[in-house]
């Protein structure tokens, strides 16, 4: 769909949303790895340490990767309302693809 057939408002939506959906993919990535690290630290130091429980472990760890679970959440729905923008689109831009082999040249 080339961009000049889509109404500016709309474009301007999707890209609004397609922007938001970036920021928190890279967001659930750095707290994922940070916080990943210290659920795996906790875990470890909690192991070493005898007086702890499996269940304290456990919580610390689940407590840990919480967050991460938590955006994964808001990316997924980032990525649902995206879709949504999109194919609401469908309906009213017409478009026709055509691979450049039906053409009678080769694909690049």
């Amino acid at each position: 769909v080339a961009a000049s057939t889509i109404p500016s408002e709309d474009l301007s939506r999707i890209l609004k949303d397609y922007l938001a959906l970036d920021r928190v993919r890279i967001y659930r990535r750095l707290l994922l790895a940070r916080v990943g690290l210290l659920a795996v630290l906790a875990a470890l130091l909690e192991t070493s340490l005898r007086g702890s429980s499996p269940l304290v472990r456990l919580f610390t760890v689940a407590l840990c990767l919480f967050p991460p679970a938590w955006a994964r959440i808001v990316e997924f729905a980032h990525e649902r309302r995206l879709s949504r923008r999109i194919e609401a689109l469908d309906g009213r831009v017409t478009h026709k693809f055509e691979p450049r082999s039906a053409r009678g040249q080769t694909p690049a």
